[in-house]
């Protein structure tokens, strides 16, 4: 990106001032600019207008960079089930645009979940199978659903990542008795990545719900 705006620049300043080259001395360009100065400055405002127009946004992104963090959770019963949910939140002064958290690496009471790929997580709320959007500065934020007892009377089952992809796999979607720590991606349509560790708790035969104990940066 830097090379590009160099380039447009470099390009600009030929225009406007002309230019020859020591490669072949007798080519020259040479660029008057006639009218008036407003003129000018109208022309030079209208070439920035279609830079702003072109990479505005990319330019706004990395000078105003988006910032998005867990920032709350959300454990509770609803509706006969055990519901577990992480709330992000964009503190940053851009728009991030397709957020999708991504479910790298899951860590049974320190022993690591083999045979396991990464899948993407649900937003709540989220109709049929998008598992991105977008988070605005500002914005009151949006769930993420981690965990689910699909029925709290029944004490026999173990809880489930609710899962598009994966759905059904037992070694992608269920919750074991203990200590669970999920790792969290966090990418957005301009690049930027950032992970989570997630650490969990649920105890057979005593929660109704997964607890999350921490969150952390990782």
């Amino acid at each position: 990106m830097a090379v590009l705006f160099f380039f447009f620049g470099f390009l600009t300043a030929l225009i406007i001032f002309g230019f020859n080259t020591p490669l072949l001395p007798n080519f020259q360009v040479l660029y008057s600019i006639s009218g008036s100065w407003p003129e000018f400055l109208t022309s030079i405002g209208t070439l920035l207008a279609v830079i702003v127009a072109l990479f505005g946004d990319q330019l706004r992104s990395k000078i105003l960079p988006s910032d998005i963090r867990i920032v709350d959770k959300w454990q509770n019963v609803q509706n006969n089930q055990g519901q577990t949910r992480l709330l992000f939140r964009n503190i940053g002064k851009s728009s991030a645009h397709e957020v999708e958290i991504y479910l790298n690496k899951i860590v049974d009471n320190n022993v690591t979940r083999q045979g396991f790929l990464p899948v993407p997580l649900i937003w709540t709320h989220t109709p049929g199978t998008e598992t991105k959007r977008d988070l605005h500065p500002k914005q009151f934020g949006y769930y993420l659903d981690i965990c689910r007892v699909d029925n709290i009377a029944d004490t026999t089952t173990n809880p489930k990542i609710p899962l598009i992809f994966g759905a059904g796999v037992e070694k992608y979607e269920m919750i074991h008795h203990g200590q669970t720590t999920l790792e969290l991606a966090v990418s957005q349509k301009s690049g930027e990545l950032i992970t989570y560790d997630v650490g969990l708790e649920w105890i057979r035969g005593e929660d109704k719900f997964v607890r999350v104990v921490k969150f952390t940066k990782s």
